[in-house]
């Protein structure tokens, strides 16, 4: 049996990416999106759940019937511009939404999150290899998301039992 992963995002570009790579890996993407940036005809490796990441109980309902084993959280604002214009957007979409999928994830009893940060967290970082230990310093909505959505993962580690991966 292919073990099921939870692609949240899985409509889009990089998530169409993964869950392809996930199934040449012989796993089982399940992708979930709201199709708002995503599109239906990317999704060809697994099934396509359409729901919003606000809907808890949707995540929550479609985790426990695919026995999703881990989340690839790929969802969210990612419009540097939109964000600096917008910021209520941004943080509303991707620090609200991440809550909701972590509070769907705590109550389905599913620990293991893999999340797609950005080297946006950083701020003005010298150019080339930015090392992990580098200071966090968004110079945007958009960064100050990610190194919050990063913040409250180490709490949830601490709090649920939560395995987590930033990339």
């Amino acid at each position: 049996m292919k073990i099921p992963v939870l692609v949240v995002g899985g409509a889009g570009y990089i998530g169409s990416h993964c869950a392809k790579a996930l199934a040449d890996a012989g796993y089982h993407p399940v992708c979930f999106d709201n199709l708002t940036a995503g599109h239906r005809e990317f999704v060809k490796w697994g099934p396509l759940i359409e729901g919003d990441i606000f809907d808890s109980a949707l995540i929550r309902k479609t985790i426990q019937e695919y026995q999703i084993a881990a989340v690839l959280h790929l969802a969210g604002y990612s419009k540097v511009g939109g964000s600096v214009t917008d910021p209520v957007r941004c943080y509303s979409a991707n620090v609200g939404g991440t809550l909701s999928l972590l509070e769907a994830m705590r109550d389905a009893h599913c620990s293991r999150l893999i999340f797609s940060s950005s080297g946006a967290v950083y701020g003005h970082a010298a150019p080339g290899l930015i090392p992990e230990q580098t200071v966090c310093s968004p110079v945007n909505p958009y960064g100050a998301s990610k190194w919050m959505i990063e913040r409250i993962l180490l709490d949830f580690r601490t709090a649920h039992q939560l395995n987590t991966i930033n990339f």
